[in-house]
This record gives C-alpha cells, sequence and structure tokens, in this order.
C-alpha cells in the first residue's frame, strides 16, 4: 500500500453565497486548483459552507494551508487536508441511497400504493 498524495483540502466556515468561482480566486495564489467541489443544501440549492479544493500538487495544498484563519467577511476560514477515505464515502453514500429508497417504500405504503398486494382475491 503506497502513501496516499495529500492534494485535497477540506475549506469550512466560507459565507454561504461564495461559490467554487470565489475560492479558485483565492486558492490559486497558492497553485492551479484542479477541481472544486461545493455541496448544496437539496432544498435551497444554497451551498452547506464547506468544500473539497483540489490543488495540483501537495505543495500547492499545504501553502494553502496557511488560508486557515484567514477572515472572509469577519468568519475566519478553516482549512485542513481532506481525510481521503474513499470506502468510507462510498458506504455513506450507499447508507444514504438505501434510506431514500426505504423512506420511497414507506411513503408508498402510507399512501395505500401496496393496496393490490394486501386485497384477498378468492
Amino acid at each position: 500500500m503506497g502513501l496516499i498524495k495529500q492534494d485535497t483540502l477540506y475549506v469550512s466556515n466560507f459565507p454561504y453565497h461564495f461559490e467554487s468561482k470565489d475560492l479558485e480566486e483565492l486558492f490559486s495564489e497558492c497553485g492551479k486548483v484542479l477541481n472544486i467541489r461545493v455541496p448544496q443544501d437539496r432544498k435551497s440549492q444554497q451551498s452547506k459552507g464547506f468544500a473539497f479544493v483540489t490543488m495540483e500538487s501537495e505543495r500547492a495544498a499545504r501553502k494553502a494551508l496557511n488560508y486557515s484563519g484567514h477572515k472572509i467577511m469577519k468568519r475566519p476560514l478553516k482549512v485542513t487536508l481532506a481525510d481521503k477515505k474513499p470506502e468510507v464515502e462510498r458506504e455513506r453514500l450507499q447508507r444514504d441511497q438505501d434510506s431514500v429508497r426505504d423512506r420511497g417504500q414507506r411513503d408508498q405504503r402510507d399512501r395505500g400504493g401496496d393496496r393490490d398486494r394486501d386485497r384477498d382475491d378468492h
């Protein structure tokens, strides 16, 4: 098992109206930004206030760590190296999908969607 490349940052506590382009502008001062993922709330489509920023190199990512504590609109930015646990993330996504599917089946039953199954047709 080799070393894990630590080029991805976990960035949190930034203003909710911040977008990928704002983060790219900030972190591009440390090096080339390859990817930015800003999770959004499903209902409001608003940022959840955290992001994953992948830099071109580990050196650029480590340089970007200096932005931790940097204030944006009076909010201290938190910047750390992201945990590289793809199997944990995959398990979480599967659990979320299972939960949504189970909730949908419960909702269908609650609305009477399975009446044909319960009907006794002798």
